[in-house]
């Protein structure tokens, strides 16, 4: 269970999404090996592979992160993000 408050994380979660690349947020807290405990499906995709004609960029964890860049790029409702 995580000490930080679930409002904080919320708070958090929004800044990264205003952000031009809000994957480094996932991304860090990935390296942080604390992915797992505030986003455990956003977790569950590190190491699903995709099939490589499709999808060269690697597991379903990085397709994700590319996903929500260009989403980023689209537009600026973190709700879309």
């Amino acid at each position: 269970m995580s000490a930080i408050p679930k409002e904080r994380v919320w708070e958090e979660l929004n800044k990264a999404l205003s952000t031009e690349t809000p994957s480094r947020f996932f991304e860090v807290l990935h390296a942080a090996d604390v992915l797992d405990t505030h986003f455990p499906e956003i977790e569950a995709l590190v190491g699903v592979p995709q099939p490589p004609r499709h999808h060269p960029e690697g597991d379903a964890f990085e397709h994700t992160m590319q996903v929500l860049d260009a989403a980023a790029k689209l537009t600026a409702r973190t709700g879309v993000r």
